[in-house]
């Protein structure tokens, strides 16, 4: 079978495209313009707009996007500055010259990025959706990287509260406000349905466009999205303090654990298929592979105790002195160079930090931009979590209440990897839970508005992974929205290296998939969700 893109986040047609002639056009692109006090949260300071045509983009790791050509849009950079803050966010606004299906998107970011400018724009582009992001203030004016962090403090060392509000959810609003109203000067005409897709960051900032901002979208395509409380972002870097403390391994030896892990508990789900469909019941002894030489680029390496204890404790999840658990790590069968890479430096093994959780401790919750990672102690991990702690609201959307959104006839389609490298999938499920209390129907249920999709050994964002991800989460968005097909499985899909394709129906939560116990295993045929 025919396998979209890897990135199909934003590949969708749906059962309503409507490829509406865009030409002639009132007014012109280099014409376009704004109030200055379009919205009442924020004051707009300058509009610039130039027709690009020909526009061209390789696939740029990281982003929601994928390779476009050929490409004719009004490109509009719009800055705006929000109310009683010193911010300046960049926005841009891209409308399709030739072709507009009708349709409004904004896309989100990732890491400690709301949005990619251009490179978010281009593929939703390129379908024929009129759509915008913002950067949020986050490169300060493009002067810095937006993944360092270094913007949640100011000069004076406090932290930039009005930045980091638009990194919750701001930015966002601020894309949908903006892109909405130039794309209704332009085409003379609303979009006819208006959507947000996003990943990681760019899903947790979905899930706050729901609640906080119900009215912004008709549907929400939020993945692997990254709901965690604030006092779990020190989780980022549990791996690295549990290294410090006990061993550090060569990334083989984790392979090697990788591998034993998958061994052990792939038939969980029935069925032999390289793929952990339930790693909540994957309970792995550590020791049992204490002992054992494996070849390591050309050398043998003995498994030791040490390096038991490390994976253990990775995988566990840690507890303050008090017993109570901090969060979720990264699930059995998930690959471990995400949290726990390492490399060879100076003749020694040393753990590499991950970078989104050097910046959040160094600037958001130590305000130290010289705080080392790499010298924290156990003592200093529980510190961090009570720290952290003082932003539980800041980076989620408390109390977690969608009825507006359900009762306005929103939709949101969220999935996450089993094997996600960086964000566990637990995490997900605990906030679907406490929506789901928040937020019932008449009969006690959310699927009406909410539906959750776990794909087995697929990583994070389409990143990683050795299972089949969403083929085109999008489209299956678009006809829940539009027609009403609510989605009771998503295609998912892999093709290996060897070309041979992996395909799976993933379920909606809390149904998996279950083996009938004849056929092929890389067929999604011989699966039923139970």
């Amino acid at each position: 079978m025919k396998v979209s893109t890897p990135l199909g986040l934003v590949a969708a047609h749906g059962p309503l495209t409507l490829a509406l002639a865009v030409s002639p056009r009132t007014p012109k692109c280099a014409d376009l313009k704004l109030p200055p006090q379009l919205d009442s949260s924020f004051e707009v300071l300058s509009v610039n707009s130039v027709e690009v045509y020909n526009y061209s983009q390789p696939y740029v790791l990281g982003s929601l996007g994928y390779p476009v050509s050929g490409l004719n849009v009004c490109n509009i950079t719009v800055a705006i500055t929000h109310t009683n803050d010193d911010d300046y966010n960049i926005l841009r606004v891209w409308l399709p010259l030739d072709k507009w299906n009708g349709r409004f998107q904004v896309t989100g970011g990732g890491g400690l990025s709301t949005g990619y400018l251009d490179v978010g724009n281009a593929p939703a582009a390129s379908q024929g959706y009129a759509t915008a992001n913002s950067e949020g203030g986050l490169t300060l004016n493009q002067t810095i990287d937006s993944q360092s962090g270094s913007w949640f403090l100011r000069s004076n060392g406090s932290v930039n509260n009005g930045l980091v509000e638009n990194y919750s959810f701001r930015a966002t609003h601020d894309a949908a406000v903006v892109g909405k109203a130039l794309t209704e000067q332009f085409y003379g005409a609303c979009p006819e349905f208006s959507y947000y897709t996003g990943c990681s960051q760019g899903g947790k900032q979905g899930f706050w466009a729901a609640a906080h901002n119900p009215d912004d979208f008709d549907g929400i395509l939020a993945a692997s999205p990254a709901l965690v409380d604030g006092s779990a972002i020190p989780m980022l870097v549990w791996p690295t303090v549990v290294m410090e403390e006990t061993a550090v391994p060569a990334q083989c030896v984790f392979n090697q654990y990788l591998a034993a892990i998958i061994e052990a508990c792939d038939v969980l789900d029935g069925a032999r298929d390289g793929l952990i469909s339930d790693p909540e019941n994957c309970h792995f002894d550590t020791t049992s592979l204490v002992g054992s030489v494996f070849n390591c680029s050309g050398e043998d390496v003995t498994i030791t105790s040490a390096h038991a204890e490390v994976v253990s404790k990775i995988l566990q999840s840690p507890k303050l002195p008090s017993g109570e658990q901090v969060w979720w790590m990264i699930s059995p069968g998930t690959e471990f160079w995400g949290l726990a890479n390492t490399t060879l430096q100076d003749g020694k093994f040393v753990p590499v930090p991950f970078t989104p959780g050097i910046a959040f401790l160094r600037y958001l919750i130590y305000h130290d931009p010289t705080y080392d990672v790499l010298n924290m102690t156990y003592a200093d991990f529980d510190e961090a979590v009570a720290l952290a702690g003082n932003y539980n609201e800041t980076f989620l959307p408390y109390p977690f209440d969608y009825s507006a959104f359900r009762d306005r006839g929103g939709k949101l389609l969220s999935w996450h990897g089993l094997a996600d490298q960086f964000i566990p999938h637990q995490g997900t499920l605990h906030f679907y839970d406490v929506i789901e209390s928040n937020t019932r129907s008449a009969n006690g249920s959310i699927d009406d508005f909410l539906r959750l999709f776990l794909a087995p050994g697929a990583g994070h964002c389409y990143l990683g992974g050795y299972g089949p991800a969403p083929v085109d989460p999008l489209s299956a968005l678009v006809d829940w929205v539009e027609a009403g097909v609510a989605p009771d499985t998503l295609l998912a899909a892999l093709t290996k290296l060897d070309s041979t394709t992996i395909t799976r129906d993933l379920c909606p939560w809390p149904m998996m998939p279950i083996y009938h116990g004849q056929g092929d295993v890389s067929a999604e045929s011989s699966f039923s969700c139970k």
